[in-house]
This record gives structure tokens, C-alpha cells and sequence, in this order.
């Protein structure tokens, strides 16, 4: 009998000892995943951030284009309305060359 008490006792003990470690692995478990979740919300958070940063230059960059594109077209059709008026008067003045002669 002392041999089969001092076994249940011992099964006893470890069974308990058995639990607490299984619940001091469960807390350190979700303590390790909180801080992964942070890890990641943090990287996201980041990265939303540079997503924003990048739309945010992208539509500068766009508008910054489109302003010189329409400065390269404004000029052109400048050039070529000040190239048509310059052809305009030299058929006239060829016009009244030829009638002259």
C-alpha cells in the first residue's frame, strides 16, 4: 500500500505539474501571438503608409506631367498659329507680286 500511495502521489504531482505547464505554454503562446499581431499590424500600418506616400506623389507626379504636356501643346499650336499667319502674308504679298506683274 505505501508503494501504491507514494505512486499516486507522484502521479498526482506530476499530473498537476503536467497542467500548470500546459497553462503557462497556452499563456506564453498567446502572449507570442499578440506580439507577432503587432509585428504584423505594425508592418501593415507601414506599409499603408507608404502606399498612401506613393499614391500621393504618383497624382503630384501626374498633374505635374499633364501641366507640362499642355505647356508643349500650348506652345505648338503657337508656333504653328504664328507660322500659318506668316504664310498667310507671304501668299498675299506673292499674290500682289503676281498681280503686279
Amino acid at each position: 500500500k505505501l508503494m501504491g500511495r507514494s505512486v499516486a502521489s507522484a502521479f498526482a504531482k506530476w499530473a498537476g505539474e503536467s497542467a500548470d505547464a500546459r497553462r503557462a505554454g497556452g499563456i506564453l503562446l498567446r502572449a507570442a501571438e499578440k506580439l507577432r499581431s503587432r509585428g504584423v499590424a505594425s508592418a501593415f500600418a507601414t506599409w499603408a503608409a507608404e502606399a498612401a506616400d506613393l499614391r500621393r506623389k504618383g497624382t503630384i507626379l501626374k498633374r505635374a506631367v499633364e501641366k507640362l504636356r499642355s505647356r508643349g501643346v500650348a506652345a505648338a499650336f503657337t508656333r504653328w498659329a504664328g507660322e500659318a499667319a506668316a504664310n498667310r502674308r507671304m501668299v498675299t504679298a506673292a499674290s500682289r507680286v503676281v498681280a503686279c506683274m
